[in-house]
């Protein structure tokens, strides 16, 4: 993860996005494949919000890793929410005395005492999905309790998974409407401006173009990838070990990166198999091709050494 705001690059449209949705406000669930960059993108909403939004007194943001605080259960949960917001506030803080154990009830009070005193609660929760691996501390109950916290605009939640929780709520067989409150923001690749943006990162000594173009062939737009590639490139080259070790070494790291998985599309299974069968057509018809070629080689040649003659040459 990405701790350093000024190591960050690339994200413009989705900060943009988040910070407008900040102000309006409506929650947002970021999705995308393992290493590709939620947590660096929720981080660094953490820590650029006090720049980026009008009237930052308004809002407390906060970071927090779901698994990282170890929240199995609803109470822990609710703790290391309100130990976060108050840290952020400090002096500021409109709590008097929070109970030593929160429920929903001292949360959700909590919360809005927070909102009436002029402050939104923003929470960036990271690893959601570490929420429902504990489905019987976390039941239509508590996602019901958010979202009327939500409904009432009395905080927004940007929240990072794998999937989109509406996947989960249909693996576990949730009904609560908290599910349908939000936008989806599906986090991709790097825009082309983005990586050379990451390539040409301060580093003592600096990539070279040669290295740069390297690290692009190798990692693509791919934000862990080019990190991978850069900086082997970069140790290849600051201890003279030469590219061939920087390339072993990538591949090594590579093969470690979970692998992303297409969503199945019946559609386009029926397309492949059609490409499949004139690939087969193609290579057979090549293949003869081929063939045919190297008999009439092989025959012409026959006929230039004088083991057939002109005639059955001409009438082969």
């Amino acid at each position: 993860m990405i701790t350093d705001p000024r190591l960050f690059v690339g994200r413009r449209r989705e900060l943009a996005r988040l910070f407008n949705l900040m102000q309006q406000p409506v929650s947002a669930n970021i999705i995308g494949e393992r290493r590709i960059g939620k947590s660096s993108l929720l981080y660094h909403i953490y820590q650029t919000w006090e720049l980026k939004v009008l009237e930052p007194n308004r809002y407390c943001v906060v970071y927090l890793n779901l698994q990282d605080a170890q929240c199995e259960q609803e109470s822990r949960f609710y703790s290391a929410v309100m130990q976060v917001i108050q840290r952020q506030l400090q002096q500021n803080s409109p709590f008097r005395q929070l109970p030593q154990t929160l429920n929903r009830q001292s949360f959700g009070d909590a919360i809005r005492q927070c909102y009436q005193s002029g402050i939104r609660p923003v929470l960036c929760l990271d690893e959601f999905e570490a929420l429902f691996g504990h489905t019987q501390e976390f039941d239509d109950g508590f996602f019901d309790n958010l979202r009327s916290l939500m409904n009432a605009s009395q905080v927004m939640l940007i929240l990072a998974s794998r999937k989109s929780l509406d996947v989960y709520k249909r693996q576990h067989r949730l009904t609560s409407d908290f599910f349908n409150l939000g936008q989806i923001m599906q986090l991709g690749e790097l825009e082309p401006d983005a990586v050379t943006e990451l390539l040409r990162l301060p580093a003592s000594p600096p990539l070279g173009v040669l290295e740069q173009d390297k690290a692009r062939e190798w990692g693509g737009r791919h934000p862990c990838r080019l990190q991978l590639a850069a900086s082997f490139l970069w140790q290849a080259g600051k201890n003279s070990y030469g590219e061939n070790w920087a390339r072993q070494q990538f591949l090594i790291e590579e093969q470690r990166l979970p692998k992303q998985q297409m969503p199945t599309n019946p559609v386009r299974a029926i397309k492949n198999l059609g490409r499949l069968a004139q690939w087969i057509g193609d290579t057979l018809d090549d293949f003869g091709n081929l063939l045919a070629g190297m008999v009439i080689l092989i025959v012409l040649g026959l006929g230039i050494t004088g083991i057939f003659h002109w005639n059955e040459v001409q009438e082969f």
